[in-house]
């Protein structure tokens, strides 16, 4: 009878440790989704900053170059210009990524605050910040 209540005692014991040992992985799954999900809130309130940002140096330069105690040098001109085109291009990024699921991806949200952080933002970047996007979405169709 000793044998016999020894398996059953190993047997319960390898159990309940299996099970331990999976609600240990679901419950380490759900931290790392939480962990996940609150550093997606965090880059996404990041975009939101740099995006404000942008907007508050368009005011500022329509400030200055409609400023009536000084005539508007050229610069300031152009400067507006380039700074309502890049506002228009960081928001254009920030709402074609926010809800797409590239951003997950550490190399893509690299790229994307790079990008968004920038005064002059160049052809090679977006081709960049596009050839990135494409990879990680060829990478979670293989999964």
């Amino acid at each position: 009878m000793v044998p016999y209540t020894i398996r059953f005692a190993t047997a319960l014991l390898l159990t309940s440790a299996s099970l331990v040992a999976a609600d240990t992985t679901t419950s380490t799954s759900n931290a790392n989704a939480q962990q996940d999900e609150a550093n997606l809130a965090a880059f996404r309130q990041e975009m939101q900053i740099e995006l404000q940002k942008a907007q508050i140096q368009v005011q500022d330069l329509q400030a200055r170059a409609t400023d009536r105690s000084h005539a508007p040098q050229s610069i300031d001109k152009v400067a507006l210009a380039n700074s309502i085109m890049m506002l228009d291009v960081k928001t254009s990024l920030v709402n074609n990524f926010t809800n797409n699921p590239v951003i997950r991806s550490p190399q893509v949200r690299n790229l994307l605050i790079s990008i968004l952080r920038k005064d002059l933002i160049m052809e090679g970047d977006l081709t960049a910040l596009q050839n990135a996007a494409n990879q990680e979405r060829a990478r979670e169709k293989q999964q």
